[in-house]
This record gives C-alpha cells, structure tokens and sequence, in this order.
C-alpha cells in the first residue's frame, strides 16, 4: 500500500507562471464572489429585521387604544360658545374693511380694528 505522504507526492503538479497566475486569479474571483455573497446576506437579514415588526402585529390592541383615546377626546371636548361673538365680530369688521369704500346695504361701517389684551 502506498502511504498517504507518496501519494501526495505522486500527484503534485509543478505549475509553470503562467498557469499559477491563472490559478491565482480564479482564485482572487473566488474569493471576491464569496464575500460579496456574505455582504449581501448580512444585508438581507438586516432588511429583515427592520420588517419583522412589522410581518408579526404583536400589538394589535395599540391601534384599538389609540382609537378609544381620540373617542374619549372627542367626547369630552366641549366648544367654548362665549368668545364666539367677538370672534365673527372681529371677522365682519376685517371683511368689511377689506371692501375700502364700499358700504353695505345695512349701513355697516368699521371705524377702527383694535387688539385687545384679555387672557
């Protein structure tokens, strides 16, 4: 039986600079493939990760909550009617005095506009 160490030996290739500079680049092309495939699977599972959250709705009475929130708002809410008055008032006047000279059929003529100080 031949051993191991002879028969390596027996099948060793002497390569001349031109086939090494071959084998050499085959295997640059190789190597450059194999890391490339690596950046992109990193990538992937990256991407991944950030999507995850969203594929499993783990939470899904966030979204009911959020909702029972913005009812209860809308509900609790209640419009101050008092200072409604000034407001048109102040919104006639700023209309009527954008018209210049002319006068409405009521006879309705801003004299002045004036900010007042109330809080």
């Amino acid at each position: 039986m031949m051993g191991i160490l002879q028969y390596v030996k027996s099948q060793t290739v002497i390569l001349s600079s031109s086939n090494l500079s071959e084998y050499i680049n085959i295997d640059t092309l190789f190597g450059a493939v194999v890391v490339l495939a690596i950046l992109v699977f990193i990538l992937l599972v990256l991407y991944l990760t950030k999507i995850k959250p969203f594929l499993n709705d783990s939470n899904p009475s966030q979204g009911r909550s959020v909702d029972h929130v913005i009812s209860q708002i809308a509900e609790n809410e209640e419009l101050e009617l008092s200072d409604n008055y000034e407001l048109v008032a102040v919104i006639t006047a700023a209309i009527y005095a954008s018209y210049g000279d002319a006068v409405p059929a009521d006879g309705f003529v801003v004299r002045s506009i004036r900010k007042s100080n109330r809080r």
